[in-house]
């Protein structure tokens, strides 16, 4: 707050009866309404200006008045009345420093006591007005032991403990106005014996004995004396983790590091027992955590990494028991917390995180039980109490009831149902059968009968919250023994008694929830009236009491109900307002009561009737007429529904409808693709006999038969390949490989291929460009197919005496200038929703056109023009579609317009495509894009195939084979291929024959043909495999190998050719072509063989180098020369 800037402040106080905070600052006391959540200077409001200094403290009596201590002394003001007087020290010889009245308490007489730094204790009698100081008097041992005060506190007993710097701690006997003093040893440097308490235990004379980590300690009650009893270890540490002692007064402790230690009361000797490795009879481990007696002379010993161990006291010796992961019948865990015996002498064991483990004395077994869902539960507190429930403190889930038959937990008490901290440490039963359970965040009881629990903080008169695990015990006279991090607390339960007196309940407030703009007036105070009457809007609520309880009020529970609104009472807890949200009109009766810190309720309570009348909209005829409005909606919707399910079920059924045509598309797509890798073998049977039979034909007839057979199988072919290129676009592995490219040119050469079709149609073909030269980035295969297809369907349509025109126009600007300067064809505008950066291929003829009803489905697959003027030109529905594909996967698009004319006049009608491609290469990605323009392996093969038939059209001689017919191996598994191939070759060659790979290899070792002609998809053994075998054989490695595979695929014929085959062909395939291949190979193995038998081969400079197994073939073909 802007006020508090630079103000330094050293109390805060709230005001019990009020709400609201006073704050010191200096020389100023602020006041915070809690309500109007407004800060004002409370000490100038009430007209006094005197100079109080700094504000140190606050405190504030049983009848509402609030003392301060500040500089200048003692002042008394009361917020009710709007009034404070100032009380000043007046000692003669006797200085108040100005940190006088830091801290402020109240005794049970009404005095005012005041710590100072250097100045002792100040009381202040406010019946007489007299101030009186308490000093350190050196001669003086019922003095206090220092003037610097730090700290002091009243008990609940009324006696005040005084803490000073240095000197220990002192108690005041208000009887006899002394002090006495607990002093520590501060001559000693390891003075903290009351530093964290691992154990704690009684012994037969009343001794309270327990172990710090500086050793054993014991406390004398009746003398209010301390002893520490310290052992000397290699490491300095002198921890004692639990304590026994037995019946002889020996006291038996454990260590952190010596292991089991014993200490003999009398002489004040130390003994311990540690581990020996060289001794199997010695502890498992050095850190002991706990020790529980047993029968003749028996401890059982709990180790933190060792297991349990059985000590017998007479011979001294240990049997240890630990986890063994291969014997299920073993300990859970080697880290023993707790151990303990129940009535029927029954062992049972805490884990950390082995949980809780039952112990078989008998034939020595353990079994471990599963506590919160987990056998990894860490067990701190194991008790049974007095009616034998048997009782389990965790790490994590508070304590459990646990039946020890079932081997189960029943009941589970945590912070849902009111302990005060999950992570129990102990477990006690008082002589009233109560539960006591230390936690790590303070104390709670639980009383079985009630099931009932009160939790107990520092706050409540206790002088710890932390407790440490397993450090509890009950003294002889019923006083319960805790130990802290901070030493350890001792009372007795009988003596902590519960505030009879409840709270009183006022309902201070009425207010509208969440409408700051609003307020409700009311005649009076509203803790005055017994009911209101609110208008029928003001129906969000917000109730606000408090219960007048001076005793730690912050602590006052609540319970609330609104009559004919709530069932129950509903537990506000420590929440001083309830909220009420769109209440309906009616009758309310709001009633809270509340009870103090120890749960004293005050049932009576305070109550308010709330009364709500309806608006006017909810009066009787009100509702007439919403019956009548709600009977005429109904109807009208009750039609609505009608007419909307029969639209909902056309819809379903047209939905259904166009579900079955998609997958009987998908169905027809996948058999098209599957059926063509078939089609491809008998296609190789087809074409090969037809083109012998037109080289061989003994007629003319028989030479036309044979024509239309090849012409009719290449055809095929063709189908063939645009339906594999279908299904490869749909699984998509179709690919673009774009490279940039001179499209013009590109599209007058393949429109040029057409020309000896137009002039046998007599149709004028004509290319059209606005520039010689335009570069862009396509797929040369791909866009191959999409203007042949085109320029297919324009000469299908096309009549005698037509026109075909193809135009190349680019709408980029640069064009655009370029072909006005040249004077050439201008380029389209970019209007029509066209790219700027785009080129338009048009191929446009004058057939007979489209109508435009069919124009729409002219791209859908297996889609043919319905129409008696073009059943004669009917097609697959195939190549169209395929086109529209390859444009996409260009990222172009392409569109169609026509005009239906008369079929019996030339001319009348024409059909426009035009495909737009983009400019440049940023719409490609990376993948897309080749970057350079060196030919493929598929290139080379075609050029040697173009080569190769030229020279036979031109009649090249080529070598003649000798006269002894070469050994031909013909690997294939389909038997067809296999004769159609021996009665092609079977004059030249000697021909030999296997079904599979694997037979093929065995007959190519055993005969060593001069030629393999393969398959590549065989049973057993592939073509590619075979190959790679033979290759790689030194006796086979030099057979030349041809590969033939109904696979057209570029990966196919590369694999092939990778896997060291000579040459490749594509089924079907050409007999002349396969016959010139053959040849070839075998001519250049014997020019070959005629080279280096002239003298060793010398490779030229960059000649590709030979493998190495081919250089060790070729050497010694040398040496055998």
């Amino acid at each position: 707050h802007t006020a508090l800037v630079k103000t330094e402040v050293r109390a805060i106080i709230e005001d019990l009866l009020t709400g609201n905070l006073f704050v010191g600052g200096t020389n100023k006391i602020f006041l915070f309404d809690s309500e109007k959540r407004s800060l004002t200077e409370y000490y100038r409001n009430v007209g006094l200006k005197y100079d109080l200094g700094e504000i140190n403290s606050f405190h504030q009596s049983n009848n509402g008045s609030i003392w301060t201590g500040h500089m200048k002394g003692l002042s008394m003001f009361e917020p009710l009345k709007n009034s404070i007087k100032h009380y000043q020290p007046i000692f003669s010889n006797t200085y108040i420093p100005e940190n006088a009245f830091a801290n402020l308490i109240e005794d049970d007489n009404g005095l005012i006591w005041g710590s100072t730094i250097s100045g002792g204790l100040v009381s202040f009698n406010p019946q007489n007005e007299l101030f009186q100081i308490y000093k350190h008097d050196p001669n003086q041992s019922n003095s206090i032991s220092s003037n610097t005060v730090w700290s002091f506190y009243k008990d609940q007993t009324g006696i005040i403990w005084v803490g000073t710097g240095w000197a220990g701690l002192n108690k005041w006997d208000r009887n006899k106005h002394k002090f006495k003093r607990f002093s520590l040893d501060l001559n000693n440097p390891d003075g903290e014996r009351f530093n964290r308490v691992n154990s704690v235990i009684e012994d037969s004379e009343g001794i309270i004995w327990f172990g710090t980590a500086n050793g054993l300690n014991s406390f004398n009650r009746f003398t209010n004396e301390f002893r520490n009893y310290k052992f000397a270890t290699k490491d300095n540490s002198n921890r004692v983790n639990h304590i026994y002692i037995d019946e002889s007064g020996i006291i038996w402790f454990g260590t952190t590091t010596k292991g089991l230690g014993k200490f003999n009361t009398v002489n004040g000797s130390f003994h311990f027992y540690s581990n020996d490795a060289n001794n199997s009879g010695s502890i498992s481990h050095n850190q002991v955590r706990s020790i529980l007696p047993g029968e003749n002379d028996i401890l059982w010993i709990g180790t933190w990494g060792g297991g349990l161990n059985r000590f017998d006291k007479k011979t001294g010796r240990f049997t240890s028991y630990k986890h063994d992961s291969n014997n299920p019948q073993s300990l859970s865990h080697n880290q023993v917390l707790s151990i303990y015996e129940d009535r029927k002498g029954i062992l049972w064991l805490g884990t950390n995180g082995g949980s809780l483990n039952r112990f078989n004395k008998t034939d020595e077994s353990f079994e471990s039980f599963d506590i919160e869902g987990s056998i990894n539960t860490t067990i701190n507190a194991i008790y049974e109490d007095h009616k034998e429930n048997f009782w389990v403190g965790t790490y994590h889930s508070g304590i459990h009831l646990f039946d020890r038959n079932k081997g189960i937990s029943i009941y589970n008490i945590t912070e849902r149902n009111g302990l005060i901290n999950n992570q129990t440490k102990s477990i006690l039963e008082d002589d009233s059968g109560n539960l006591w359970i230390s936690t790590v965040n303070g104390l709670s009881r639980f009383d079985s009968e009630t099931q009932s629990i009160k939790n107990y903080f520092t706050s409540d008169g206790f002088e710890a919250n932390r407790y440490w695990k397993s450090s509890a015990c009950k003294t002889s006279t019923g006083e319960m023994l805790f130990g802290t991090y901070d030493g350890f607390i001792m009372f007795h339960p009988d003596s902590i008694k519960d505030d009879p007196v409840p709270p009183k309940v006022v309902i201070s407030n009425v207010s509208l929830f969440n409408r700051p703009g609003e307020k409700l007036t009311f005649d009076g105070f509203i803790s005055d009236l017994n009911e209101v009457e609110l208008a029928y809007n003001e129906n969000d609520l917000r109730f606000d009491y408090v219960g007048l309880h001076l005793a730690e009020p912050e602590k006052n529970q609540y319970k609330y109900m609104l009559e004919n609104y709530d069932k129950n009472w509903v537990d506000a807890g420590t929440q001083r307002n309830a909220t009420y949200t769109n209440l309906d009109a009616g009758d309310y009766v709001f009633r809270v009561k509340a009870c103090n810190r120890d749960g004293v309720w005050n049932e009576e309570g305070a109550s308010l009737r709330i009364i709500i009348p309806p608006p006017f909209w909810a009066t009787w005829w009100a509702y007439i007429l919403y019956i009548m409005f709600i009977v005429s909606l109904f109807t009208g919707v009750t039609r609505f529904y009608l007419n909307r399910q029969r639209l909902k079920k056309q819809l379903e059924l047209e939905h259904e409808h166009t579900e079955k045509l998609e997958e009987i598309d998908k169905m027809k797509s996948r058999f098209f693709a599957n059926i063509s890798h078939e089609f491809r073998t008998p296609l190789t049977l087809i074409l090969g006999p037809s083109e012998n039979i037109i080289t061989e034909a003994p007629s003319e007839n028989a030479t036309k038969q044979a024509g239309a057979i090849k012409r009719n199988a290449n055809r095929l072919l063709v189908l063939i390949n645009q339906l594999l290129d279908l299904s490869k676009l749909e699984v998509g592995k179709l690919e673009l490989k774009a490279s940039k490219s001179n499209i013009v040119s590109f599209i007058k050469g393949i429109t040029m291929s057409f020309e000896s079709v137009a002039e046998g149609k007599d149709i004028t073909l004509k290319v059209k460009s606005s520039n010689d030269e335009i570069e862009i980035y396509f797929d040369k295969e791909k866009m191959t197919k999409i203007l042949t297809n085109l320029l297919s369907n324009a000469f299908k349509y096309t009549g005698e005496g037509g026109e075909i025109t193809v135009a190349v126009t680019p709408t980029h600007a640069e064009f655009i200038s370029a072909s006005s300067l040249s004077g050439e064809i201008p380029k389209q505008s970019a209007s029509g929703g066209r790219n700027d950066n785009m080129i338009s291929i048009c191929i446009k003829d004058s057939g007979i056109g489209i109508s435009k009803e069919e124009l729409p489905k002219l791209f859908d697959r297996f889609y043919q023009v319905d129409s008696s003027q073009t059943r004669e030109h009917e097609g697959t529905g195939i190549g169209l579609a395929l086109t529209k594909e390859l444009v996409e996967l260009h990222h172009g698009t392409i569109s169609v317009d026509s005009k239906l004319g008369d079929p019996d006049k030339v001319g009348t009608g024409w059909t426009e495509f035009t495909v737009d491609l983009p400019l440049g290469n940023k719409h490609l990605k990376d993948d897309e894009i080749v970057k350079t323009e060196e030919p493929t392996k598929d290139d080379l093969i075609i050029d040697v195939k173009e080569f190769v038939l030229s020279a036979v059209v031109e009649g090249i001689d080529t070598e003649v084979i000798s006269e002894d017919k070469n050994i031909l191996l013909v690997v294939e598994d389909n038997a067809d291929v296999r004769e159609y191939i021996k009665d092609s070759l079977g004059e030249e060659f000697q021909i030999e024959e296997a079904s599979n790979g694997e037979q093929g290899v065995r007959k190519a070792e055993n005969i060593i043909p001069d030629l393999i002609i393969s398959d590549i998809m065989m049973p057993k053994m592939d073509g590619n495999e075979l190959t790679r075998i033979l290759k790689n054989d030194e006796r086979t490695s030099h057979i030349p190998i041809i590969l033939l595979t109904a696979k057209s695929e570029q990966e196919s014929k590369l694999e092939g050719l990778e896997a060291g085959a000579d040459d490749y062909l594509t089924k079907p395939f050409d007999t002349k072509e396969l016959q010139i291949r053959i040849s070839n190979l075998i001519n250049l193995r014997r020019g070959l063989q005629k080279k280096f038998s002239k003298g060793e081969y010398k490779p030229k400079p960059g000649e590709k180098k030979l493998s190495k197994l081919d250089q060790k073939f070729i050497n010694r073909v040398i040496e055998v020369i």
